[in-house]
């Protein structure tokens, strides 16, 4: 070591400059946690999504410096976490990484991005495949029997009917406050979404029904949730992905919450051939940027009334087997115990 230290010197080097940078280079660990403080408005749920990437596709890599990961280690943990768990993470986390990196080449000069060298060399993120379901006609009573089958508490119960009856994310239905539902008026704010865009959308019977059955059962305390928990930390149910394998053991048919977002889309789009940018404010999906699109006025709850009922009573008359339900219920009414509790998923 030493003769090769005094054979750089000769050549012109300056081993004590070399050392000084590689101790300031910081390790994937350090570089990580610079690049998560640079934006800290991150929601709590993306934060344990980067982490637990890190911890699982990078574990072996935390102390390593930024400079002594190259383009072939990525290639070759692209794969390997591709094969182990599955092509999705994979994209995930090379992107990430590729962020993290792009922050520390602007404060080191010299450093490569890894990523970005693979993706030069021809390297690709595997192509995106989304999961795709049956007809709702097919697959929605499957579902509503796998849920009833496999014992599950009533509020968990009810998170399920949200999410069918809406169109709600998970996250979107268990955060749910009392706070944010109007009785009176007949409409349920949605404060944490997606987009970052509050969501309102109009009480329909289903929906009221399975409300009221929440209110009865644990009241309405102000600000309270409407499905609280007293073990979770965030203070509301959690963990409902856990019943997934043994609601499509039971439904004979595979099931994932966001499926039922997909069965609201198709009903809405294909059975009922709603307009796609009415569809699309439904479920709070981002408006179409095209000048069209931009110039229009946002649909208010009033024009939302009556095709969420419509789209809510053909999921309903699917879950049940049954024929069409009369359209002539009053949103608000099942909440004020004017009228009995929704079939569907309860």
């Amino acid at each position: 070591m030493a003769q090769e230290t005094l054979g750089k010197a000769a050549g012109g080097g300056d081993p004590a400059e070399e050392r000084a940078e590689a101790r300031s280079m910081p390790t994937l660990a350090q570089a990580f946690e610079d690049y998560m403080k640079a934006n800290p408005r991150r929601k709590p749920r993306t934060v344990a999504i980067y982490r637990q990437n890190l911890r699982v596709c990078f574990g072996d890599w935390l102390a390593r410096p930024l400079d002594a990961i190259d383009h072939r280690d990525v290639e070759a943990r692209f794969n390997r976490v591709t094969e182990r768990n599955s092509w999705a993470t994979a994209n995930q986390a090379v992107s990430m990484l590729r962020s993290i990196y792009r922050r520390s080449t602007i404060d080191h000069e010299g450093l490569r991005n890894p990523v970005e060298l693979w993706i030069a060399g021809g390297g690709r993120l595997n192509r995106m495949r989304r999961r795709r379901i049956s007809s709702p006609a097919e697959v929605l009573a499957r579902w509503r029997s796998g849920v009833e089958a496999i014992g599950l508490p009533p509020d968990h119960r009810d998170i399920f009917a949200i999410g069918a009856y809406t169109g709600m994310r998970l996250g979107e239905v268990v955060s749910l406050r009392w706070e944010c539902i109007d009785l009176n008026r007949g409409i349920l704010r949605v404060e944490e979404t997606k987009t970052g865009e509050p969501l309102e959308l109009p009480l329909t019977r289903q929906l009221a029904a399975v409300l009221a059955r929440r209110a009865e059962a644990g009241g309405r305390a102000a600000e309270g949730w409407v499905f609280p928990s007293l073990t979770s930390a965030t203070g509301h149910l959690t963990g409902l992905h856990r019943y997934h394998v043994d609601i499509s053991k039971a439904a004979g048919t595979r099931f994932w919450f966001h499926g039922l977002r997909n069965a609201f889309i198709t009903v809405a789009e294909r059975d009922l051939m709603l307009p796609r940018p009415l569809t699309k404010r439904l479920v709070n999906h981002a408006r179409d940027d095209d000048i069209t699109e931009g110039y229009a006025a946002n649909w208010t709850v009033a024009q939302l009334r009556e095709p969420a009922q419509r789209v809510a009573d053909r999921i309903e008359a699917l879950l049940t087997g049954s024929g069409p339900p009369a359209p002539d219920a009053c949103p608000v009414a099942a909440v004020r115990g004017e009228a009995g509790p929704s079939a569907g998923l309860r």
